[in-house]
């Protein structure tokens, strides 16, 4: 009798250590597998920012194309984008779309001599000019804290 409880204690403490092992390591694996998906569409929406860069002041069709093509991008993978970086690749595209007509109202307001106005279109066009050619930049250190996770598995 003693003999058997003793077993089933064995029994207990084996299968309790297994668990919590391969616990750790399917959260590992989970771990690892959504930073590798993250890395993949923030490299994917670096190229975009890329993109951004040369449309903004380009031909209108391609403009529409890219943005449309871009909303769809963001729409399937936002969730993996940190919520700075969402927020920013979205308000980016809005500004994108937009610029144009407020690059238009800013030099009919400046020829009307509307200055106070003038002066108001002009620093909302440099900020959004500004947040299309720096998201680059702030995807790339939105993903810096991932290098930390992975650094100690660096085989280089």
């Amino acid at each position: 009798m003693v003999s058997a409880v003793f077993a089933l204690i064995g029994v207990v403490i084996g299968f309790l250590g297994t668990y919590l092992i391969h616990r750790q390591d399917r959260k590992d694996k989970y771990l690892f597998a959504l930073v590798e998906e993250r890395f993949r569409i923030a490299q994917e929406a670096y190229e975009l920012c890329q993109v951004f860069k040369h449309i903004v002041h380009g031909e209108e069709k391609m403009k529409l194309e890219v943005l449309r093509s871009s909303r769809d991008w963001f729409n399937k993978n936002n969730l993996y984008l940190s919520p700075d970086i969402r927020n920013d690749f979205d308000e980016t595209i809005h500004n994108i779309y937009n610029y144009r007509d407020k690059l238009e109202e800013y030099y009919v307001v400046k020829h009307e001599g509307h200055e106070e106005r003038t002066e108001q279109l002009k620093t909302e066009l440099a900020l959004s000019f500004s947040l299309i050619m720096n998201l680059g930049e702030r995807v790339q250190k939105s993903m810096d804290r991932y290098y930390d996770i992975i650094k100690p598995f660096d085989v280089m």
